[in-house]
This record gives structure tokens, C-alpha cells and sequence, in this order.
């Protein structure tokens, strides 16, 4: 399933593997927001070579099901307001749900 990105696109989206960043998300089903991805001691792999400053992850659940992750990378160290972690949660609840609606359901 392909995402929605600003920018160059250099790989598409993949199934996560068992063990790695976007399933350990998935499992816990909490979100990260990190205002400086080096620090932070996280180290997804999506961070490698790609001067990615900032970050969040954020597992889309419907009724206690993990459907997939929703990350937002930033290139400038950028400070997730508590505001704006509320409304990335609504958008990403509302994209869950959609992900989990039958196909013949109009969007």
C-alpha cells in the first residue's frame, strides 16, 4: 500500500518484520513523538542516511487492533506541541478507520 509523502520518494512502504521499529510500534500500540531523533535513543532504521531530525510514530488501532503505523518524518528538529499530538491522533484514528472499513463502502 503506497503513503502520502511530500518530497522525493526513494522507497515505497513495506510490511514490517517481526522485530523491527514499526512492529515494536504496533505491538505496544503507543505512539512516539521524538523532537530529536538522535537523541532520542530510538534507532528505526528509517533513520539511517536520512537526515531525518525529528519524528513520530503513531500505530493506527480500530477496537483494540493494530491495522498499521503512520510515520511523519521531519528534516529541521521540529517540537511536537501536545495540541498537535492530539490532532495527529484524531487523523490517524480516523485513518485506521478507514483502513478497516469494507472496500465497498463509499470512502
Amino acid at each position: 500500500m503506497a503513503g502520502v509523502r511530500k518530497g522525493k520518494v526513494e522507497i515505497e512502504p513495506s510490511i514490517p518484520k517481526r522485530d523491527d521499529f514499526s512492529s515494536s510500534i504496533a505491538k505496544s500500540q503507543n505512539p512516539i513523538f521524538a523532537q530529536d531523533a538522535l537523541a532520542s535513543g530510538i534507532k528505526p532504521t528509517f533513520l539511517e542516511n536520512k537526515q531525518i531530525k525529528s519524528f513520530a510514530s503513531i500505530p493506527l488501532v480500530v477496537r483494540g487492533t493494530t491495522v498499521g503505523v503512520l510515520h511523519l518524518n521531519f528534516l529541521e528538529p521540529h517540537f511536537f506541541s501536545l495540541e498537535e499530538q492530539e490532532i495527529i491522533g484524531m487523523l490517524a484514528s480516523q485513518a485506521a478507520v478507514r483502513l478497516r472499513m469494507p472496500p465497498w463502502l463509499p470512502a
